[in-house]
């Protein structure tokens, strides 16, 4: 068995190996914690997280496989080990800032990526041998040897995780990993000391230097992380930014253009303040006219109060119950001075009652049956939403339903995403009620659809707008439910399902062109 010198296998016997397995730890658990911030930012730039998330854990595992077969060539163990922190600190550090910002000025950042996290892979691969080289030149037994060091890399999964939650939810994606860079400077200095009988003089003082070098970098990182992310995001959209915030749930911003004040959310618009009225007209009233009664009304999402705004034109809607995921939607919903302005203080008014809640779970755990359920959600471009349009969802908005009652959906564009559109129809109409889907121009988002539903047969003629509105007309009714010949139905008849969520693939394979 190879053996240090003297004087380190006594410090390290002295120290019982423990800050040997202390650092392994705290390597497995920055390594497993950049692999969720990588894969979280990889889902946010690229979209679709199924595909995400599997090529993180593959990539990750393969290099980690090539990382400990490399290690075999290494001479000087220790040495490896803190030159390999050092590699970590800084490209970990940096990682999510770096795709961030080639994403925006070069495009598709999915090889990069995947180049990212097989370099941490591979590190992590890397270093488990080295540390088991390390302890059982201490004299550490292999049986022992191989049974903690197992352990202890596989235990760095539970403060991986726990760190991911906490920096996701208190600074985000970007200034997370500068966190876990600062981490991963600890066992360098760790390293530095506990090795030193085996290191150079010289080797000690540039990794000093470097340990220096990086901590600076990542502390002005972190001073000024916000402001590089504003600074990319402007790249992003055409309009200034007036207002962004990381919540809990998504990236919100407010861009603005003369009077033109238009909300993202995760990079989405959701509404342009110079036409939103066309779509929440649209959306609101034929469902409102439709429905045997309409004094409790649910709308699931519409945060921003504007749906909301239309329905209380009827003045028999007596209860309101608004489910919104995101209390900083509706926060900034009741307070921007704009939007306000926008939705008339709706969401002040005291027939309104605001769950910020998942819809699906809303529905799940309810009771109340309404006369209208308006859908108001975000295209369906993730799992999380996706399952929002899914038959087992419409199937409970079905039974939240009061008899004769009616739903509105939006359900995207059946222009841009023509199967995506009429699959939703599609899996409304495979929940047991009757549709009825139609359409709008909206020049912030183009050619628009919606799908009106019922527990009875939908009688299009009688509906009628009987308030006073900007855009929708009586006259303009009966055309929007005729859709032209490359709008028209889709031979594909697929249903969305919790099982079977083809939604993500006909609406992402859809956008894709534009």
């Amino acid at each position: 068995m190879p053996v240090l010198n003297h004087k380190m296998q006594n410090y390290i016997q002295k120290n019982n190996p423990t800050l040997i397995i202390f650092s392994l730890l705290i390597v497995s658990t920055c390594a497993m914690s950049y692999e969720y911030f990588l894969g979280a930012m990889s889902s946010y730039l690229l979209g679709d997280g199924r595909i995400q998330w599997a090529l993180t854990i593959t990539a990750m595992m393969v290099s980690m496989g090539f990382g400990g077969y490399s290690s075999r060539y290494v001479k000087s163990h220790e040495k490896m080990v803190v030159i390999n922190e050092l590699a970590i600190a800084f490209a970990g550090g940096f990682s999510t800032l770096f795709l961030y910002a080639f994403n925006v000025y070069i495009g598709s950042a999915q090889v990069v990526t995947l180049g990212y996290i097989s370099i941490n892979g591979f590190i992590l691969g890397f270093q488990v041998p080295l540390f088991m080289h390390i302890l059982r030149k201490a004299g550490e037994s292999f049986g022992d040897l191989v049974a903690r060091v197992t352990l202890f890399d596989f235990l760095g999964a539970v403060p991986a995780v726990i760190l991911y939650i906490y920096l996701v939810k208190g600074v985000g994606l970007v200034q997370g990993t500068m966190l876990l860079g600062l981490i991963n400077v600890s066992v360098v200095l760790l390293g530095i000391k506990l090795f030193e009988p085996e290191l150079s003089t010289r080797f000690r003082r540039v990794a000093k230097i470097l340990v220096v070098a990086i901590v600076l970098l990542l502390l002005l990182g972190l001073t000024f992380g916000e402001r590089a992310v504003m600074g990319l995001e402007r790249q992003l959209y055409n309009d200034r930014i007036v207002y962004q915030e990381q919540s809990d749930f998504q990236r919100i911003i407010l861009t603005k253009r003369g009077e033109d004040l238009r909300l993202f959310l995760n990079g989405n618009i959701q509404f342009s303040s110079l036409d939103e009225y066309r779509y929440h007209e649209a959306l609101v009233h034929p469902a409102m006219d439709l429905a045997a009664n309409r004094e409790k009304v649910l709308i699931l999402g519409g945060g921003d109060g504007l749906a909301l705004r239309e329905v209380f034109k009827y003045p028999e809607v007596k209860e309101v119950t608004l489910v919104d995921l995101d209390p900083a939607v509706v926060g900034l919903a009741r307070t921007h001075p704009v939007i306000t302005r926008l939705n008339r203080g709706s969401l002040d008014d005291p027939r309104v009652q605001i769950v910020n809640q998942d819809g699906y779970k809303f529905l799940e755990q309810g009771s109340g049956l309404y006369g209208v359920i308006i859908v108001d959600l975000p295209d369906p471009n993730n799992e999380a939403l996706a399952k929002l349009y899914t038959r087992e969802f419409y199937t409970m908005v079905r039974r939240h339903l009061a008899k004769g009652g009616a739903v509105a959906i939006q359900s995207t564009s059946p222009y841009y995403a023509n199967e995506a559109f009429w699959s939703i129809v599609n899996t409304v109409e495979a929940a047991g009620l009757d549709v009825a889907p139609y359409h709008t121009y909206v020049p912030s988002f183009g050619e628009w659809g919606f799908t009106l539903a019922s527990d009875t047969a939908i009688n299009k003629s009688r509906i009628k707008v009987e308030v006073s509105t900007r855009y929708l007309k009586q006259d303009m009714l009966p055309g929007m439910f005729v859709f032209p010949g490359d709008e028209s139905e889709s031979t594909n008849e697929a249903v969305n399902t919790l099982i079977h969520p083809v939604i993500i693939d006909l609406y992402q394979q859809a956008w894709e062109n534009w």
